[in-house]
Protein backbone atom coordinates (compact mmCIF):
# COMPACT_ATOMS: atom_id res chain seq x y z
CA UNK A 1 0.00 0.00 0.00
CA UNK A 2 1.16 3.21 -0.81
CA UNK A 3 1.91 5.40 2.19
CA UNK A 4 0.20 8.73 2.83
CA UNK A 5 1.93 11.80 3.72
CA UNK A 6 0.07 13.51 6.90
CA UNK A 7 0.27 17.37 6.51
CA UNK A 8 1.63 18.56 9.85
CA UNK A 9 3.97 21.48 9.29
CA UNK A 10 4.25 25.07 10.70
CA UNK A 11 5.57 27.80 9.70
CA UNK A 12 8.92 28.89 10.97
CA UNK A 13 7.54 32.55 11.89
CA UNK A 14 5.05 31.08 14.18
CA UNK A 15 7.29 28.83 16.10
CA UNK A 16 7.72 29.83 20.22
CA UNK A 17 11.09 29.13 21.47
CA UNK A 18 10.32 25.65 23.13
CA UNK A 19 10.06 25.57 27.02
CA UNK A 20 9.43 21.69 27.13
CA UNK A 21 11.85 19.61 28.21
CA UNK A 22 14.25 18.25 25.51
CA UNK A 23 16.04 14.81 25.69
CA UNK A 24 20.15 14.97 27.29
CA UNK A 25 21.57 14.87 23.87
CA UNK A 26 19.60 18.17 22.91
CA UNK A 27 20.16 19.90 26.15
CA UNK A 28 23.29 19.88 25.67
CA UNK A 29 23.17 21.94 22.34
CA UNK A 30 20.93 24.08 23.54
CA UNK A 31 21.99 28.19 24.36
CA UNK A 32 20.91 31.15 25.90
CA UNK A 33 21.54 34.81 24.13
CA UNK A 34 20.06 38.00 25.21
CA UNK A 35 20.51 42.01 24.31
CA UNK A 36 18.79 44.63 23.15
CA UNK A 37 17.56 45.65 19.56
CA UNK A 38 18.23 48.90 18.62
CA UNK A 39 17.51 51.05 15.01
CA UNK A 40 19.25 54.68 14.67
CA UNK A 41 19.72 54.75 18.39
CA UNK A 42 16.12 53.77 19.01
CA UNK A 43 15.22 50.56 21.37
CA UNK A 44 12.89 48.33 19.07
CA UNK A 45 10.24 47.54 21.28
CA UNK A 46 7.73 45.08 21.68
CA UNK A 47 8.43 43.68 18.37
CA UNK A 48 9.10 40.06 16.77
CA UNK A 49 13.05 38.53 16.85
CA UNK A 50 13.65 35.99 14.03
CA UNK A 51 16.50 33.95 14.14
CA UNK A 52 17.96 32.42 11.33
CA UNK A 53 20.66 29.37 11.09
CA UNK A 54 23.24 30.77 8.81
CA UNK A 55 23.60 27.07 7.72
CA UNK A 56 20.26 27.69 5.64
CA UNK A 57 20.97 30.54 3.75
CA UNK A 58 20.35 34.51 4.17
CA UNK A 59 17.32 35.61 6.10
CA UNK A 60 14.85 37.73 3.37
CA UNK A 61 16.42 40.43 2.90
CA UNK A 62 15.28 40.91 -0.78
CA UNK A 63 11.83 41.78 1.04
CA UNK A 64 10.31 38.91 -1.57
CA UNK A 65 9.73 36.42 1.19
CA UNK A 66 12.54 33.76 1.55
CA UNK A 67 13.88 31.90 4.46
CA UNK A 68 11.63 31.03 7.47
CA UNK A 69 12.78 31.50 10.82
CA UNK A 70 14.53 28.47 12.50
CA UNK A 71 12.77 30.25 16.23
CA UNK A 72 11.70 33.74 17.41
CA UNK A 73 10.62 35.39 20.52
CA UNK A 74 9.90 39.33 21.55
CA UNK A 75 11.56 41.97 23.02
CA UNK A 76 10.17 44.18 25.56
CA UNK A 77 9.47 47.86 26.09
CA UNK A 78 13.12 48.48 26.41
CA UNK A 79 14.04 46.89 23.21
CA UNK A 80 15.93 43.72 25.06
CA UNK A 81 15.26 39.61 24.70
CA UNK A 82 16.15 36.91 25.83
CA UNK A 83 16.04 33.53 23.78
CA UNK A 84 17.05 30.20 24.41
CA UNK A 85 18.47 28.20 20.53
CA UNK A 86 20.24 25.54 19.47
CA UNK A 87 24.11 25.62 19.12
CA UNK A 88 25.08 27.09 15.97
CA UNK A 89 25.44 30.83 13.72
CA UNK A 90 22.82 33.03 13.12
CA UNK A 91 20.98 35.99 11.50
CA UNK A 92 18.63 38.22 13.62
CA UNK A 93 15.59 40.35 12.21
CA UNK A 94 13.53 42.09 13.97
CA UNK A 95 9.85 42.49 12.74
CA UNK A 96 8.00 45.76 13.87
CA UNK A 97 4.59 43.42 14.67
CA UNK A 98 4.07 42.98 18.66
CA UNK A 99 2.43 39.83 20.59
CA UNK A 100 -1.17 40.58 20.16
CA UNK A 101 -1.02 41.60 16.31
CA UNK A 102 -1.93 38.89 13.73
CA UNK A 103 0.73 35.73 12.89
CA UNK A 104 2.18 35.20 9.35
CA UNK A 105 5.15 36.60 7.42
CA UNK A 106 5.68 39.96 6.51
CA UNK A 107 2.88 42.05 5.05
CA UNK A 108 2.08 45.51 3.72
CA UNK A 109 3.10 48.44 5.87
CA UNK A 110 5.15 46.74 8.05
CA UNK A 111 8.62 46.81 8.43
CA UNK A 112 11.81 44.42 8.92
CA UNK A 113 15.04 45.24 10.41
CA UNK A 114 18.26 42.86 10.35
CA UNK A 115 21.11 42.86 12.63
CA UNK A 116 23.88 45.27 11.07
CA UNK A 117 27.71 43.60 10.90
CA UNK A 118 28.78 46.97 9.03
CA UNK A 119 29.98 47.69 5.19
CA UNK A 120 26.61 45.85 4.00
CA UNK A 121 27.17 42.82 5.72
CA UNK A 122 24.37 41.02 8.17
CA UNK A 123 25.92 40.61 11.74
CA UNK A 124 25.86 36.96 12.84
CA UNK A 125 25.25 35.94 16.32
CA UNK A 126 26.65 32.28 18.11
CA UNK A 127 24.90 30.68 20.19
CA UNK A 128 27.25 27.64 22.07
CA UNK A 129 25.85 24.84 24.12
CA UNK A 130 24.82 25.30 27.67
CA UNK A 131 26.70 28.47 27.52
CA UNK A 132 24.46 32.33 28.20
CA UNK A 133 25.87 35.04 26.11
CA UNK A 134 24.81 39.08 26.66
CA UNK A 135 25.20 40.40 23.04
CA UNK A 136 24.81 43.80 24.42
CA UNK A 137 23.37 46.62 22.13
CA UNK A 138 22.60 44.74 18.36
CA UNK A 139 21.96 47.72 15.79
CA UNK A 140 19.56 46.94 13.02
CA UNK A 141 19.23 48.53 9.71
CA UNK A 142 16.56 48.31 6.65
CA UNK A 143 17.40 45.65 4.37
CA UNK A 144 17.98 47.62 1.73
CA UNK A 145 21.78 48.47 3.15
CA UNK A 146 22.73 44.93 2.82
CA UNK A 147 25.03 43.86 -0.55
CA UNK A 148 25.15 39.87 0.09
CA UNK A 149 24.04 37.33 -2.17
CA UNK A 150 24.14 33.91 -2.39
CA UNK A 151 23.35 31.49 -5.35
CA UNK A 152 19.85 30.41 -5.43
CA UNK A 153 17.30 29.26 -8.24
CA UNK A 154 13.37 30.49 -8.71
CA UNK A 155 10.66 28.55 -8.60
CA UNK A 156 7.14 30.09 -10.13
CA UNK A 157 4.00 28.91 -10.51
CA UNK A 158 0.17 28.92 -9.86
CA UNK A 159 -2.14 28.23 -6.66
CA UNK A 160 -5.43 27.09 -7.44
CA UNK A 161 -8.97 25.86 -5.87
CA UNK A 162 -8.65 22.07 -5.86
CA UNK A 163 -8.82 19.74 -8.71
CA UNK A 164 -10.01 20.35 -12.43
CA UNK A 165 -10.70 24.09 -10.82
CA UNK A 166 -8.51 26.77 -12.51
CA UNK A 167 -9.78 29.46 -10.53
CA UNK A 168 -6.33 30.97 -8.65
CA UNK A 169 -6.48 31.08 -4.97
CA UNK A 170 -6.01 34.85 -3.41
CA UNK A 171 -3.54 34.42 0.04
CA UNK A 172 -1.91 31.16 -0.33
CA UNK A 173 1.62 30.87 1.49
CA UNK A 174 3.66 28.41 -0.57
CA UNK A 175 6.78 27.08 1.36
CA UNK A 176 9.31 24.62 0.79
CA UNK A 177 11.36 22.02 2.68
CA UNK A 178 14.35 19.88 2.25
CA UNK A 179 13.68 16.20 1.68
CA UNK A 180 11.23 14.23 1.45
CA UNK A 181 9.16 14.14 4.91
CA UNK A 182 6.63 17.55 4.80
CA UNK A 183 5.49 16.83 8.69
CA UNK A 184 8.12 19.26 9.63
CA UNK A 185 8.52 23.44 9.54
CA UNK A 186 9.21 24.38 5.78
CA UNK A 187 12.45 26.52 5.57
CA UNK A 188 11.61 28.95 2.66
CA UNK A 189 8.00 30.92 2.61
CA UNK A 190 6.78 32.69 -0.59
CA UNK A 191 4.85 36.15 -0.24
CA UNK A 192 1.01 35.49 -0.39
CA UNK A 193 -0.32 34.98 -3.41
CA UNK A 194 -2.00 37.67 -5.39
CA UNK A 195 -5.46 37.77 -7.24
CA UNK A 196 -4.09 35.49 -9.95
CA UNK A 197 -3.00 33.21 -7.59
CA UNK A 198 0.48 33.42 -8.87
CA UNK A 199 3.42 32.38 -6.56
CA UNK A 200 7.39 33.06 -6.40
CA UNK A 201 10.00 31.53 -3.98
CA UNK A 202 13.44 31.58 -4.15
CA UNK A 203 15.61 28.84 -3.07
CA UNK A 204 19.30 27.31 -2.20
CA UNK A 205 20.62 25.09 -5.37
CA UNK A 206 21.63 21.51 -5.06
CA UNK A 207 18.54 20.31 -2.51
CA UNK A 208 15.35 18.88 -3.60
CA UNK A 209 12.71 20.37 -2.12
CA UNK A 210 8.84 19.52 -1.17
CA UNK A 211 6.30 22.53 -2.51
CA UNK A 212 3.42 23.12 -0.45
CA UNK A 213 0.97 25.61 -0.16
CA UNK A 214 -1.59 26.92 3.10
CA UNK A 215 -4.84 28.99 3.07
CA UNK A 216 -3.93 30.76 6.38
CA UNK A 217 -1.63 31.12 9.22
CA UNK A 218 -3.19 30.04 12.17
CA UNK A 219 -0.17 29.42 14.42
CA UNK A 220 -0.40 25.89 14.48
CA UNK A 221 -1.02 22.20 12.22
CA UNK A 222 -3.63 22.60 10.07
CA UNK A 223 -6.92 22.24 11.44
CA UNK A 224 -10.02 20.50 9.52
CA UNK A 225 -11.55 22.02 6.97
CA UNK A 226 -8.71 24.84 6.40
CA UNK A 227 -7.10 24.99 3.10
CA UNK A 228 -3.99 23.19 2.26
CA UNK A 229 -1.92 22.26 -0.78
CA UNK A 230 1.06 19.87 -2.09
CA UNK A 231 2.74 20.17 -5.77
CA UNK A 232 2.26 16.57 -6.60
CA UNK A 233 -0.79 15.84 -5.35
CA UNK A 234 -3.87 16.12 -7.35
CA UNK A 235 -6.70 14.31 -5.04
CA UNK A 236 -8.21 14.80 -1.54
CA UNK A 237 -6.91 10.75 -0.61
CA UNK A 238 -3.51 12.78 -0.94
CA UNK A 239 -3.93 14.41 2.06
CA UNK A 240 -5.65 11.68 4.29
CA UNK A 241 -3.42 10.49 7.65
CA UNK A 242 -1.24 7.76 7.43
CA UNK A 243 -3.59 4.65 7.79
CA UNK A 244 -0.35 2.15 8.14
CA UNK A 245 -0.95 1.65 12.00
CA UNK A 246 -4.53 1.01 11.64
CA UNK A 247 -3.72 -3.01 10.29
CA UNK A 248 -5.93 -5.72 10.80
CA UNK A 249 -4.67 -8.83 12.87
CA UNK A 250 -2.14 -11.36 11.44
CA UNK A 251 -4.17 -13.26 8.87
CA UNK A 252 -6.86 -10.94 8.41
CA UNK A 253 -7.20 -9.38 4.94
CA UNK A 254 -9.00 -6.08 5.45
CA UNK A 255 -8.94 -3.26 3.07
CA UNK A 256 -7.41 -0.41 3.89
CA UNK A 257 -8.25 3.64 1.88
CA UNK A 258 -5.41 3.61 -0.54
CA UNK A 259 -3.80 6.51 -1.83
CA UNK A 260 -5.71 7.94 -5.18
CA UNK A 261 -3.38 10.47 -6.17
CA UNK A 262 0.04 10.90 -7.49
CA UNK A 263 3.27 10.52 -5.78
CA UNK A 264 4.63 13.47 -4.00
CA UNK A 265 6.80 15.30 -5.86
CA UNK A 266 9.97 17.38 -5.47
CA UNK A 267 12.29 20.14 -7.19
CA UNK A 268 15.39 20.76 -7.65
CA UNK A 269 17.39 23.35 -9.57
CA UNK A 270 20.70 24.46 -10.13
CA UNK A 271 22.10 28.03 -9.16
CA UNK A 272 20.12 31.06 -12.21
CA UNK A 273 17.43 28.48 -13.26
CA UNK A 274 13.78 28.92 -13.15
CA UNK A 275 11.43 26.49 -12.96
CA UNK A 276 8.03 27.31 -13.97
CA UNK A 277 4.76 25.77 -14.40
CA UNK A 278 3.77 24.61 -10.95
CA UNK A 279 0.20 24.02 -10.46
CA UNK A 280 -0.89 23.12 -6.74
CA UNK A 281 -4.65 22.34 -5.91
CA UNK A 282 -6.04 23.28 -2.81
CA UNK A 283 -8.14 21.24 -0.42
CA UNK A 284 -9.91 21.08 2.61
CA UNK A 285 -8.04 19.54 5.28
CA UNK A 286 -9.77 16.63 6.31
CA UNK A 287 -10.77 15.77 9.62
CA UNK A 288 -7.82 13.46 10.35
CA UNK A 289 -9.07 11.49 13.73
CA UNK A 290 -12.60 11.27 12.48
CA UNK A 291 -11.15 9.33 9.13
CA UNK A 292 -8.89 7.09 11.72
CA UNK A 293 -11.64 6.20 13.82
CA UNK A 294 -13.95 5.31 11.18
CA UNK A 295 -11.44 3.31 9.93
CA UNK A 296 -11.12 1.12 13.17
CA UNK A 297 -15.18 1.39 14.01
CA UNK A 298 -15.25 -0.58 10.35
CA UNK A 299 -12.47 -2.98 11.33
CA UNK A 300 -14.94 -3.85 14.29
CA UNK A 301 -17.72 -4.53 12.70
CA UNK A 302 -19.31 -8.31 13.22
CA UNK A 303 -20.10 -8.69 9.52
CA UNK A 304 -19.07 -11.47 6.74
CA UNK A 305 -16.14 -8.67 6.00
CA UNK A 306 -14.90 -8.52 9.48
CA UNK A 307 -15.32 -11.57 11.25
CA UNK A 308 -13.11 -11.31 13.84
CA UNK A 309 -14.19 -9.60 16.54
CA UNK A 310 -16.96 -12.56 16.90
CA UNK A 311 -15.46 -15.48 15.22
CA UNK A 312 -12.12 -15.17 16.26
CA UNK A 313 -8.75 -15.78 14.03
CA UNK A 314 -7.17 -19.10 13.89
CA UNK A 315 -3.55 -19.62 14.13
CA UNK A 316 -2.72 -21.10 10.76
CA UNK A 317 0.67 -21.81 11.71
CA UNK A 318 0.36 -23.46 15.02
CA UNK A 319 -0.10 -27.13 14.82
CA UNK A 320 -0.39 -29.59 18.07
CA UNK A 321 -0.02 -33.17 18.10
CA UNK A 322 -2.58 -35.76 19.00
CA UNK A 323 -2.41 -35.73 22.69
CA UNK A 324 -0.03 -32.63 23.07
CA UNK A 325 -0.03 -29.16 24.40
CA UNK A 326 3.44 -28.86 22.65
CA UNK A 327 4.08 -25.49 20.11
CA UNK A 328 4.78 -27.36 16.50
CA UNK A 329 5.09 -25.69 13.47
CA UNK A 330 5.97 -22.44 11.91
CA UNK A 331 4.25 -20.76 15.25
CA UNK A 332 6.97 -18.16 16.38
CA UNK A 333 6.76 -16.20 13.04
CA UNK A 334 2.91 -16.04 13.17
CA UNK A 335 2.74 -15.63 17.18
CA UNK A 336 5.66 -12.66 16.85
CA UNK A 337 3.35 -10.74 14.42
CA UNK A 338 1.01 -10.96 17.35
CA UNK A 339 3.14 -8.99 19.44
CA UNK A 340 3.73 -6.61 16.77
CA UNK A 341 -0.34 -6.00 16.61
CA UNK A 342 -0.86 -6.38 20.29
CA UNK A 343 1.77 -3.54 20.98
CA UNK A 344 0.97 -1.25 18.32
CA UNK A 345 -2.87 -1.69 20.28
CA UNK A 346 -2.48 -1.32 23.65
CA UNK A 347 -6.22 -0.33 24.08
CA UNK A 348 -7.08 -4.06 22.65
CA UNK A 349 -7.44 -7.43 25.00
CA UNK A 350 -7.11 -11.15 24.01
CA UNK A 351 -8.57 -14.32 24.41
CA UNK A 352 -6.78 -17.35 23.40
CA UNK A 353 -9.45 -19.94 22.82
CA UNK A 354 -7.87 -23.83 22.89
CA UNK A 355 -10.11 -26.70 20.81
CA UNK A 356 -9.21 -30.61 20.66
CA UNK A 357 -10.00 -32.97 18.24
CA UNK A 358 -12.57 -35.91 19.76
CA UNK A 359 -10.25 -38.50 20.94
CA UNK A 360 -10.35 -39.13 24.50
CA UNK A 361 -12.91 -37.87 27.51
CA UNK A 362 -14.66 -35.17 27.43
CA UNK A 363 -12.50 -34.21 30.68
CA UNK A 364 -9.42 -34.95 29.42
CA UNK A 365 -9.83 -33.01 26.26
CA UNK A 366 -11.05 -29.93 28.49
CA UNK A 367 -7.97 -29.82 30.42
CA UNK A 368 -6.19 -30.54 27.10
CA UNK A 369 -7.38 -27.39 25.12
CA UNK A 370 -6.90 -25.22 28.49
CA UNK A 371 -3.11 -26.06 28.09
CA UNK A 372 -3.52 -25.02 24.20
CA UNK A 373 -4.48 -21.69 25.09
CA UNK A 374 -1.87 -21.61 27.95
CA UNK A 375 0.89 -21.77 26.08
CA UNK A 376 0.25 -19.66 23.39
CA UNK A 377 -0.79 -17.00 26.11
CA UNK A 378 2.41 -17.53 28.02
CA UNK A 379 4.19 -16.71 24.86
CA UNK A 380 3.17 -13.73 24.32
CA UNK A 381 3.23 -12.37 27.92
CA UNK A 382 6.98 -13.75 27.58
CA UNK A 383 7.06 -11.32 24.50
CA UNK A 384 5.91 -8.44 26.34
CA UNK A 385 2.21 -8.30 26.13
CA UNK A 386 0.96 -7.36 29.87
CA UNK A 387 -0.93 -10.56 31.37
CA UNK A 388 -3.78 -8.24 32.71
CA UNK A 389 -4.74 -7.91 28.73
CA UNK A 390 -4.56 -11.97 27.60
CA UNK A 391 -6.80 -14.62 29.19
CA UNK A 392 -6.93 -18.48 28.32
CA UNK A 393 -9.82 -20.59 27.86
CA UNK A 394 -10.17 -23.65 26.93
CA UNK A 395 -13.13 -25.38 25.24
CA UNK A 396 -12.35 -28.94 25.00
CA UNK A 397 -13.50 -31.06 22.11
CA UNK A 398 -16.67 -28.27 21.39
CA UNK A 399 -16.93 -26.69 18.16
CA UNK A 400 -15.13 -28.38 15.37
CA UNK A 401 -14.60 -26.62 11.98
CA UNK A 402 -13.78 -30.05 10.16
CA UNK A 403 -14.99 -33.66 10.70
CA UNK A 404 -13.52 -35.81 13.35
CA UNK A 405 -13.97 -38.95 11.40
CA UNK A 406 -11.06 -38.40 9.40
CA UNK A 407 -7.15 -37.44 10.28
CA UNK A 408 -7.44 -34.34 8.39
CA UNK A 409 -10.23 -33.35 10.10
CA UNK A 410 -9.10 -34.00 13.80
CA UNK A 411 -5.99 -31.95 12.95
CA UNK A 412 -7.77 -28.76 11.91
CA UNK A 413 -9.82 -29.24 14.95
CA UNK A 414 -6.83 -29.63 17.45
CA UNK A 415 -6.09 -25.59 17.09
CA UNK A 416 -5.84 -22.67 18.77
CA UNK A 417 -7.99 -19.05 18.14
CA UNK A 418 -7.36 -15.19 18.51
CA UNK A 419 -10.45 -13.78 19.63
CA UNK A 420 -10.33 -9.81 20.00
CA UNK A 421 -11.67 -7.98 23.35
CA UNK A 422 -12.47 -4.53 23.18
Amino acid sequence: MKKTILIMFVVGLLLPLTTHALPGFMEARMGEVSGQVMFNGAPLAENLLAFFNVNKGLPPISGKGGRAPDARTFSDKDGKFHARLSQGSFYVGVLNRGPADPLGPPRQGESYYFADGGEGKLRRIVVSGKQEVDQGVIEFALPGVFNETEDSFVVTGLVVKGAGDDEPYQGALVTAKTGKNSRFRPDYISSPTGADGKFIITLPPGKSYVIMARGAITGGKPSPGEDIGKYGATALEAQIPDVSQLRPPPGVDVEIPKVAAEEQLTVKGETGQVISGLVIHMYKMPDQKSIQEGIKAGNRKETDEHPYYRKGVPLKNLLFATNSAELQGDFAKELDQWVDFLKGKPEISIEVNGYTDNVGSERYNQQLSERRAQVVGIYLVNKGIDSVRVAAVGYGKANPIADNASEDGRSKNRRVVIQLVK
